[in-house]
C-alpha cells in the first residue's frame, strides 16, 4: 500500500530509528534514562511492600497480600486514568512542556507520598500514602509514551514507544 511506502521512505525502519537516536542523543538518552530511573525507583519501593507491612505493623503474609491489593491495582488504575486526563488537559491548554509536565509534577509529589507511606505510624494512613505513591508513580510512567509522541516525528512514534516500554520494563 502507498502508506507503507511513505513510511519506508521516511526512515521509520530500524536503521532510520537508530540514526534518529544517534542524531538526538541528549534528548532521547536523557528522556529514556530519566524514565528508566523512575521505573527502577518505583519497582524498588514496591518490592519491599510486603516486608514493610510485616515488620512495621506485624501483619501476616495473607494480610499484606490484601494491603497490596488495595495499593497496587487500585492506585495503578486511578493513576493511569488521572495521568492521562491531566496530560490531555495540559496539552489542550497549550502549556509549554505538554504531557511531560505530568511526569515532572507526579514525581515531585511522589516524594511526600513516599515519606508519608514509610514514616506513618498509623496503618490506614500508611496504606493511603502507599496508594497515593502508586497512583503518582503510574501517572508519571504512563506519561512517558505520550510525552515521547510530542517529541518525535510521526513516523518514529510507534517504534520509539516500543523502545521506551522495553527500557522501562528492564
Amino acid at each position: 500500500p502507498p502508506r507503507m511506502e511513505a513510511i519506508i521512505r521516511t526512515g521509520a525502519e530500524f536503521p532510520g530509528v537508530l540514526a534518529y537516536i544517534r542524531s538526538h542523543k541528549l534528548l532521547i538518552g536523557g528522556f529514556m534514562a530519566s524514565f528508566a530511573l523512575m521505573s527502577l525507583a518505583h519497582y524498588a519501593c514496591l518490592s519491599w511492600l510486603s516486608a514493610y507491612y510485616m515488620r512495621r505493623f506485624q501483619r501476616t503474609v495473607p494480610q499484606t497480600g490484601l494491603i497490596a491489593i488495595l495499593i497496587l491495582p487500585c492506585g495503578g488504575i486511578i493513576g493511569s486514568i488521572l495521568g492521562g486526563l491531566t496530560g490531555d488537559r495540559i496539552k489542550r491548554r497549550g502549556t509549554r512542556g505538554g504531557r511531560l509536565n505530568v511526569a515532572l509534577w507526579s514525581n515531585i509529589l511522589l516524594l511526600p507520598a513516599l515519606f508519608g507511606w514509610l514514616l506513618s505510624d498509623w496503618m490506614p494512613l500508611s496504606i493511603f500514602f502507599g496508594w497515593m505513591f502508586m497512583a503518582l508513580a503510574v501517572a508519571g510512567l504512563t506519561a512517558g509514551p505520550l510525552a515521547l509522541n510530542e517529541l518525535l516525528p510521526n513516523e518514529l512514534r510507534g517504534r520509539m514507544a516500543a523502545i521506551y516500554m522495553l527500557i522501562i520494563g528492564l
